[in-house]
């Protein structure tokens, strides 16, 4: 009889109240909404030789993975005024500019 009895003190306890919605996810995809309107940006700059300089330019995912983002590698030589780019893996879809 005790034991029914503490068994039933145990079931008379609240119920713990349903967690909230996970709001990390909800900030992530806020976070990966405004860095794919803000669109691309040169992460890393660096000068190889005296007038010779590469840029890595990243063109973020619509979806918001970062390892789905397209990268760019841009180098110029100021020397002879010239410059080129090269986006390996890279789709029309990919680096298209958002429309504000």
């Amino acid at each position: 009889m005790i034991c029914a009895l503490l068994l039933l003190a145990g079931c008379n306890k609240e119920q713990p109240a349903k967690e909230q919605p996970n709001t990390k996810n909800s900030e992530y995809m806020e976070k990966a909404k405004a860095r794919f309107n803000q669109w691309a940006y040169v992460a890393k700059e660096k000068q190889i030789a005296p007038g010779e300089t590469l840029k890595l330019v990243i063109i973020p995912d619509p979806l918001g993975f970062e390892i789905l983002d397209t990268k760019c590698l841009i180098y110029t030589n100021s020397e002879y005024k010239h410059s080129s780019m090269i986006c390996p893996n890279a789709t029309q879809e990919s680096i298209k500019e958002v429309e504000q």
